[in-house]
């Protein structure tokens, strides 16, 4: 008995940063997260969060509520990725600070320090 092929159509949606979702669709997702956050319901966020952040992995919002909610619930490895990212698409000194700490909660000081070297500069 020969195998089915999957159509080329569900091919394409799935991998990384490859299914595109409207702006619309990010701003309803975002809320679902704010509204986790406000009851601090931080799983739930994260539930949402971390799925979109593949999804749309050049949108500084996502990061910067995925930054939070992994923060708040204590996932320090997912808050220095965060971190990383945020610096990554900004290069700005607000979030090299923020970079910075991440790095310092996950036991890196060396690397804490050279970033927040960089931020003065």
């Amino acid at each position: 008995m020969a195998k089915r092929k999957k159509k080329s159509a569900q091919l394409a949606t799935q991998g990384f940063g490859t299914k595109k979702i409207t702006s619309r669709q990010l701003d309803k997702k975002l809320c679902q997260a704010a509204d986790y956050a406000e009851v601090e319901n931080w799983p739930g966020a994260l539930g949402i969060l971390v799925p979109l952040s593949q999804q749309c992995p050049e949108e500084r919002s996502v990061w910067e509520f995925l930054s939070d909610a992994s923060f708040e619930s204590g996932d320090m490895r997912l808050y220095q990725k965060a971190c990383e990212r945020l610096f990554e698409i900004t290069r700005s000194g607000d979030y090299a600070y923020l970079l910075g700490s991440a790095y310092l909660h996950n036991m890196h000081p060396l690397m804490a320090l050279h970033i927040w070297r960089q931020a003065l500069t």
